[in-house]
């Protein structure tokens, strides 16, 4: 069985990958033919091994039977990358999406956890819309097709992703203690970090916060009148974080974890944090939902950005890296969060208080909260959790939406200033990038240090609130006036008069032209 799923596998990535014409046609002849074959596949052999199954009908070794797991995943996947690039749709290349749940109970189930940690990774990729990026999949021409099913079938993903989440399938994931480093431990590497598998951290915490996107945007297109709750999905996220991470690794303040988790994977971590902003806005509008709340379940904007600068040491040349780069969103995350801050100043300044790991409100909740009882898949007491996690507030709101975050439409002189990157301008500002990187960052690419939590708040215990604002707002000062230099060098990749424009109305709002702090 093996040999034929790879044998198809191969066949599918070899049609996507080479120069041939009729791409499509040629792929839909082929993927129409197993319509009938593999829906009964996906359900039999993904169950195979699940719970409640007969391992002994399944008259498969259980090592053979991992291969085959290993080996139809890898299918799923460039099925999945033949959809997506080639809008190819029969019905054998929904089946992800429509039965997610199969796939679900096979990572809740005892199968090899290299099985468990592909599946999710699968998920993951699927939701972020990256399914075979890392295939090299040759050019494809564009298409007039359209595959209208694309969004509901994401939509239903994220809806078995939130039912199982609801039953309490998160806490059920297993993670390795051990570090994952290319898809090994970290045991033999010299100076290697302690576990846990944060690979698996990630894909679990991105999963889960992709299908709340996805579902914020089903309520909100189909103007439903049963809002979601974040916080009762982010709550049991974060008790999931606090079991797997070491006691050295807990963190200092609960927005934190986006900074610890996502350290090591720039791409997720602004994919993270703008999702997570995302779903800020929508609970805010939907229930007014208080900052404090927010903070605790790790999703305040203020408290996300301070804590994305701490981790950098406040570097700004960290930041231009970032700006630079076209291996992440960091631009469009960057111009929203920006508008947010200029709307929202008040909030930021309390986030400068408590992100410093002091917390004043903290008798107080837990005062409040003594007595209530906890569920997983409802809003959860804060003192029912691990300390560590539950610091404290910022504030304020703004509008949200879900169409491109880069929009300069609302700046004035804002025509002919969609970000333009071309390989040539990057190749201008490549000597540039060279001297912005952390040294623990990876030849080649802008990556963050996991934080360390211990000298963070060592660092923030010499600090006031007026202290921490002010060198936030040094750190996009300094931005600001190297982005300059670039642009009148010719050697920044855009144009970033609005961006620019941004940052200046942000070290005006602080005060800091008149020699005040914030």
């Amino acid at each position: 069985m093996d040999n034929c799923l790879l044998s198809l596998t191969t066949v599918v990535k070899g049609v996507l990958k080479g120069p041939y014409e009729c791409k499509r046609e040629k792929l839909d002849e082929l993927l129409v033919a197993f319509d009938p074959v593999l829906p009964h596949l996906y359900t039999g052999l993904l169950s195979c091994g699940g719970p409640g199954s007969d391992m002994a009908a399944c008259q498969v070794d259980s090592c053979d039977l991992d291969t085959i797991h290993m080996t139809f995943v890898d299918l799923l996947e460039v099925l999945t990358a033949a959809r997506v690039r080639l809008h190819v749709c029969p019905m054998s290349l929904r089946l992800l999406y429509q039965q997610t749940s199969v796939c679900l109970q096979l990572v809740d189930s005892p199968v090899h956890y290299a099985v468990k940690k592909k599946v999710l990774l699968l998920l993951k990729r699927v939701l972020l819309g990256k399914a075979g990026e890392d295939l090299s999949i040759g050019e494809v021409q564009p298409s007039a097709q359209v595959d209208a099913d694309m969004t509901p079938d994401l939509w239903a993903l994220a809806d078995s992703v939130l039912r199982s989440a609801g039953t309490g399938w998160v806490q059920r994931v297993s993670v390795s203690a051990k570090a994952s480093f290319f898809g090994g431990t970290g045991e033999s590497v010299p100076g290697g970090r302690e576990g846990p598998d944060f690979v698996m951290l990630r894909a679990v915490s991105l999963l889960l916060l992709k299908s709340l996107e996805y579902k914020v945007q089903q309520v909100s297109t189909e103007d439903s009148l049963c809002p979601v709750d974040i916080q009762s999905y982010l709550c049991p996220l974060m008790i999931f974080l606090s079991q797997h991470l070491t006691q050295s690794l807990q963190l200092y303040h609960s927005c934190a974890w986006v900074s610890l988790v996502f350290g090591e994977q720039d791409d997720d971590m602004i994919e993270a944090a703008m999702t997570l902003m995302l779903l800020y806005l929508y609970q805010k509008r939907a229930n007014a939902a208080s900052d404090e709340d927010a903070c605790s379940s790790g999703y305040n904007p203020h408290c996300l950005f301070i804590c994305l600068l701490k981790s950098v040491a406040f570097d700004h040349s960290v930041l231009l890296d970032f700006l630079i780069s076209t291996e992440t969103s960091f631009l469009e995350y960057f111009v929203k969060y920006l508008k947010f801050l200029l709307e929202n100043w008040e909030g930021f300044r309390r986030s400068c208080l408590y992100t410093q790991g002091s917390d004043p409100l903290r008798q107080r909740r837990d005062s409040s909260a003594h007595g209530q009882k906890s569920t997983v898949g409802s809003k959860l007491p804060i003192n029912q959790m691990d300390p560590q996690f539950y610091q404290s507030p910022a504030s304020g709101a703004a509008e949200s939406s879900f169409h491109p975050l880069v929009d300069y439409g609302s700046s004035d002189d804002s025509e002919a200033e969609e970000p333009s990157v071309s390989d040539g301008s990057l190749g201008r500002a490549q000597g540039i990038r060279e001297g912005s990187r952390l040294q623990c960052a990876p030849a080649g690419r802008p990556a963050l240090c996991l934080p360390d939590h211990a000298a963070v708040r060592a660092r923030d215990n010499g600090l006031t609130p007026d202290g921490m604002c002010e060198e936030a707002v040094t750190c996009l000062r300094e931005l600001r006036k190297v982005i300059v230099k670039l642009q009148k060098r010719n050697l920044f990749p855009y144009k970033p008069a609005s961006l620019l424009r941004l940052l200046m109305q942000i070290e005006t709002k602080s005060g800091f032209e008149d020699g005040s702090q914030c």
